[in-house]
């Protein structure tokens, strides 16, 4: 464990990052898996149009220059409306140290005032069609860096501190296989309480959240197209490909040639 006043650096390494832009006239609707929602974490930005995400307790209104932030998890519905365009970029991304579900920051809408954001994502996208992907990297920390001093937190779950110790195993030692006991034994509490506490701060079991945690990273061999869906599930210990692509429906609400096509354009 890091010592108090220390940074773990690596826990803010990317492990997903991909940007789309996307065009459409008059009207659109869209939103994530209802059952799981959005997959990571998400910078919506509006080049043209308008929108309003409809949640469960509340509704955002977003125009034209508007920047959304999308929480990993997060539920909703959107309505496009264009005079007659639609235009918007979408910029997924996930860090290391994400607890699953849930994110730093809330589900909100920020202004662009500047068009400091805009002037970003569009060189993220250029750098990134172009496949230079460590200026698109770079970038990318430039922007989050000037957005999260602007976001506003979400609230933090009851209970995680204590079992964060194996929130941070599990997402070290996602490849290979451990019982709900040494898990338990890392964070020092009972199994029964354990298995109590970790339900309650991320949503789900401790089996849920290693196959949550593989998912992320097949996401990302996804996105680069060139490994087999048998070799995913090979590599990240899956029992077998079938079983693969099931959690993968079930996390992200796609099939890995789904979510090839999502990203065939960057």
């Amino acid at each position: 464990m890091a010592n108090p006043g220390t940074t773990d650096i690596a826990s803010q390494f990317l492990t997903l990052l991909y940007l789309n832009k996307y065009t459409y006239s008059h009207s659109y609707s869209a939103g994530p898996n209802p059952s799981t929602g959005f997959p990571n974490s998400c910078i919506g930005f509006i080049i043209q149009g308008s929108a309003d995400f409809i949640a469960k307790t509340e509704t955002l209104h977003a125009r034209q220059g508007d920047i959304i932030y999308i929480p990993k998890g997060q539920k909703y519905v959107s309505r496009w409306r264009g005079t007659p365009e639609i235009e918007f970029y979408s910029l997924n991304f996930e860090f290391r140290s994400n607890v699953l579900p849930g994110d730093l920051f809330k589900f909100q809408i920020i202004k662009d005032s500047a068009h400091s954001a805009k002037r970003a994502l569009d060189r993220i996208y250029d750098t990134l069609n172009k496949n230079d992907f460590y200026a698109g990297i770079g970038d990318f920390y430039k922007l989050y860096h000037t957005l999260s001093r602007k976001l506003a937190y979400s609230g933090i779950r009851p209970g995680i501190t204590q079992v964060q110790e194996a929130v941070q195993y599990i997402e070290s030692h996602y490849l290979t296989d451990f019982s709900n006991s040494q898990l338990a034994a890392r964070c020092n509490l009972s199994e029964s309480r354990f298995y109590t506490l970790f339900k309650d701060s991320t949503g789900c079991t401790p089996i849920e959240y290693k196959n949550k945690v593989r998912i992320k990273h097949a996401m990302g061999f996804l996105v680069t197209g060139t490994n087999t869906v048998e070799w995913i599930s090979e590599y990240l210990n899956f029992s077998s490909p079938a079983y693969f692509r099931k959690v993968l429906k079930m996390v992200a609400g796609k099939t890995p040639k789904e979510i090839r096509r999502q990203i065939k354009s960057i």
